[in-house]
């Protein structure tokens, strides 16, 4: 997702927008964004039953390979939902399925609508020439 934000960055430098600057607060905003990004996507994910090794494929599929290397993360990450009563698991053979539970997907549907209203937002922001202060 972070090599997202650069090449928008540098195909913003060759275009109408090349004048457009990011003030730190925004770009925190944008970062931690990103970082939220991550829970939402693994929850659109598992909106359908998937392994772990799918929910890693549709990762990078949407351009995400922060778990390529660090699959633990995704793990840890896939068993704290489970502890939230989020995803619900069960074991078919030797491989984990997981998938949302009902908790699930209520939190899904509201990190959608924030995700919605923040981006609205934040492109308010932009073309209205800065930050609303």
């Amino acid at each position: 997702m972070e090599d997202k934000l650069k090449r928008l960055r540098k195909s913003m430098e060759n275009t109408v927008m090349k004048e457009l600057i990011f003030e730190k607060k925004q770009m925190d905003a944008i970062r931690k964004s990103i970082k939220n990004d991550y829970r939402l996507a693994i929850l659109q994910l598992l909106r359908t039953e998937k392994s772990g090794a799918e929910v890693i494929k549709g990762l990078r599929a949407r351009g995400i390979t922060a778990f390529e290397d660090l699959e633990g993360m995704l793990f840890t990450s896939l068993h704290d939902l489970e502890q939230q009563h989020v995803l619900e698991s069960y074991w078919v053979e030797s491989e984990k399925r997981y998938k949302l539970a009902r908790k699930g997907h209520k939190l899904l549907e509201e990190l959608e609508g924030e995700t919605r209203k923040s981006l609205s937002e934040k492109l308010q922001e932009l073309w209205s020439g800065g930050s609303n202060r």
